[in-house]
């Protein structure tokens, strides 16, 4: 397939490499980028000509001293005649007389859009969206809010509070540590312990949320980076897989570039990559297996997605099976290590088995709207 677009953003990409190291660094990435897009069919979709080229993680370099001219280099401006003088003297007196003016009126407001420093002691408190300036009374400074944090896990971990109420005090939280501009350690543990929390919950847009705000907040050694990035894939690969938006290729293809080298070979974004490469290749086992020993919490992520490669998997053994199925080969084509799993998901669709527990297949059926949900284990 004749493919101009594409092999002109390689070339654009190629072209920034300085070395042989760099070009095969820039390779390693682009076939990642470029594989995924083909295999998802979605190649011509993609504005190549825009899209950003791969980082090569070089050191920064100091930037070069401004060399100062030599007297010689132009020739002298003519002087001012009298006349001219005083223009100038009269333009440069109102100037001064502005500046002052402005000082003073600036003095006021930017007082005002000092962070403040809260003095609430509350450890509960309801998220409102702000419509005036914040109340330094109504806001909890970083000590309260690390003990109000602290008892939140320890109530969602014990069950005894829902989650609408759980995500109304994790988003006053992050509305105390916006106002007051703090932005450090706790604010990454409060932004990364929401976001786990709706990822549990299957909250997908406050996730996201937090999400777009930890890319920003995460340095080069925050210690759940390459967590974080592996989740970020993964939702973008369910969101592409949901046809939920037509951006999910483009915001994928994004990260992918901008993806640290040394954070390719981080465990959970190995293993994100690889489950979107099955997916993309319409590898269903190798996809499912992925699935099953999915790190962290990115099963969440890929729960849906899961269940409709894998309905979609059951449906095609009805099809290419007669007139039984043994429960061992049940188990491969769905993608489960134990054949009672595999039987009881199977069940749970509507498929008939015998006495042996081979599955009759002129009997069975497929279902999806049958499957119930799986809970799985927190990180809190």
């Amino acid at each position: 397939m004749d493919m101009p677009a594409v092999r002109a953003y390689a070339e654009r990409c190629f072209a920034s490499c300085s070395g042989d190291g760099e070009r095969s660094v820039m390779q390693r990435k682009l076939h990642a980028i470029i594989s995924g897009a083909l295999a998802n069919g979605r190649v011509r979709e993609i504005d190549w000509a825009s899209a950003p080229a791969p980082p090569l993680d070089r050191p920064e370099e100091p930037a070069p001293k401004r060399r100062r001219q030599h007297r010689g280099a132009a020739p002298p401006a003519p002087a001012p005649d009298a006349s001219e003088q005083r223009a100038r003297a009269a333009r440069a007196s109102r100037f001064r007389d502005d500046g002052r003016a402005k000082r003073s009126r600036a003095a006021t407001p930017s007082a005002a859009r000092a962070p403040i420093v809260g003095t609430c002691e509350a450890l509960e408190k309801d998220y409102l969206r702000l419509t005036a300036a914040p109340d330094a009374a109504t806001v909890r400074p970083e000590r309260v809010l690390r003990a109000a944090l602290q008892r939140l896990k320890e109530r969602w971990r014990g069950g005894d509070v829902d989650y609408a109420w759980a995500c109304n005090q994790l988003k006053a939280i992050r509305q105390d540590l916006t106002v007051q501009n703090l932005q450090n350690a706790f604010t990454v543990h409060a932004y990364e312990t929401h976001a786990r929390i709706a990822l549990e919950s299957g909250d997908l847009n406050e996730y996201n949320q937090c999400q777009t705000r930890l890319g920003e907040l995460h340095s080069a050694d925050s210690p759940h980076r390459a967590e974080f990035l592996a989740y970020r894939i993964l939702y973008y690969v369910h969101l592409g897989h949901s046809k939920s938006t037509d951006a999910a290729d483009l915001e994928l293809l994004r990260t992918l570039a901008e993806l640290p080298e040394k954070l390719w070979d981080a465990p959970a974004v190995a293993h994100a990559l690889a489950a979107r490469a099955a997916l993309a290749q319409g590898n269903a086992v190798a996809f499912l297996r992925l699935h099953q020993s999915c790190p962290n919490m990115g099963a969440y992520l890929l729960d849906a997605v899961a269940d409709a490669v894998r309905t979609d998997a059951a449906a095609r053994v009805l099809r290419a099976f007669r007139p039984t199925v043994p429960p061992a080969c049940l188990a491969a084509q769905l993608g489960f290590d134990d054949a009672g799993e595999a039987r009881a998901f199977a069940a749970r669709l509507g498929f008939v088995f015998d006495a042996r527990g081979d599955c009759l297949v002129r009997e069975s059926r497929c279902d999806p709207t049958k499957l119930d949900e799986k809970k799985k284990s927190s990180l809190l």
